[in-house]
């Protein structure tokens, strides 16, 4: 094996680990995306099912977001006090994630993505 060879595999080495650092950088917050979204729907048919969320439900909630490094900013569960078979309920959550992500070559920079979710439920059971 020559120098030009081993030149060459290094050169080749590092720039496939560049690539995979700048699709990690791209794939993680998607991947938080996706599980945010899982998380938020399952809550979403909690609340469905029993009109709302209390407190100890809330704080699961968010005690499971929290597990992913994600912040959550705003929680949004407007259940009428009086609530008939059939009336909606809106269902809205706003949450936050830091990271660091590549600027330049030898440079990171923190960005902060938003993940929302919002969703409009349908009570399926009467309350007294």
């Amino acid at each position: 094996m020559g120098i030009e060879q081993v030149i060459v595999f290094s050169l080749l080495l590092i720039l496939t680990l560049f690539f995979f650092v700048v699709i990690m950088d791209y794939m993680v917050p998607l991947y938080l995306d996706f599980e945010f979204n899982g998380i938020c729907r399952s809550y979403a048919l909690l609340i469905e099912a029993q009109n709302g969320l209390d407190e100890d439900q809330k704080n699961s909630f968010i005690e499971a977001l929290k597990k992913r490094h994600v912040t959550v900013t705003q929680i949004e569960c407007s259940v009428p006090s009086h609530i008939k078979k059939g009336d909606w309920i809106h269902f809205s959550v706003v949450a936050e994630n830091s990271r660091s992500v590549f600027k330049a070559l030898f440079e990171r920079e923190t960005k902060t993505y938003v993940y929302k979710f919002t969703q409009e439920i349908v009570s399926n059971k009467a309350s007294n």
